[in-house]
């Protein structure tokens, strides 16, 4: 690694912090999917819709105060391990630039769980893979390979959650045109 054993040892002990609040934000992501795939099966999209803002905005809010401990507390929760100031500062660089912006994940895990509750789930898992993947390879071969920093490796992460949720709210989008059509024949035929 380019970027020295301190910047591995402040990536990893925040990214332990980071994988907990994930943990959150899947969990309402596989609720929407839970409560979606529910309501389409009785075909009420009305009821879809609205479980899946439910989700959303139960997740932003856990995520929102999750964030605010993380960032009151972050500092500490890793000095537990190890209190070597320069990888908590690391850490915390880490803590600023990918554990902040996870609110963007919220919309991604929102939107995606949804779509696999109307049973589209190869779609939502195409576009975060290529949005995930493509960006973060294009990042490190331009980006960090003209600033080879820790502060450039870490802004992939948003960049590329922003690139996949604007993709997944496109998708999302699209994809309630053809359910009210789907519904509606469904219905016509019933």
């Amino acid at each position: 690694n380019s970027l020295g054993s301190d910047a591995m040892a402040g990536s990893a002990r925040a990214f332990i912090i980071e994988i907990n609040i994930y943990c959150f934000i899947n969990a309402y992501g596989l609720a929407a999917t839970t409560f979606v795939s529910q309501n389409w099966g009785a075909g009420r999209l009305d009821r879809c819709r609205k479980a899946t803002w439910i989700s959303f905005w139960m997740n932003l809010i856990a995520t929102s105060l999750m964030i605010g401990v993380v960032l009151c507390f972050g500092g500490t929760f890793m000095s537990v391990v190890n209190d070597n100031e320069h990888i908590i500062a690391l850490g915390m660089i880490r803590i600023w630039i990918v554990v902040v912006p996870q609110p963007i994940c919220v919309l991604m895990e929102t939107l995606s769980g949804a779509m696999r509750g109307y049973g589209y789930s190869l779609p939502p898992a195409l576009v975060t893979l290529t949005c995930v993947c493509v960006i973060r390879v294009l990042w490190v071969w331009t980006a960090f390979a003209i600033d080879p920093t820790f502060i450039c490796l870490m802004w992939v992460y948003p960049l590329s959650w922003l690139a996949t949720a604007i993709g997944l709210s496109y998708l999302y989008w699209r994809y309630q045109q053809k359910l009210e059509k789907r519904l509606a024949l469904r219905i016509s035929v019933a």
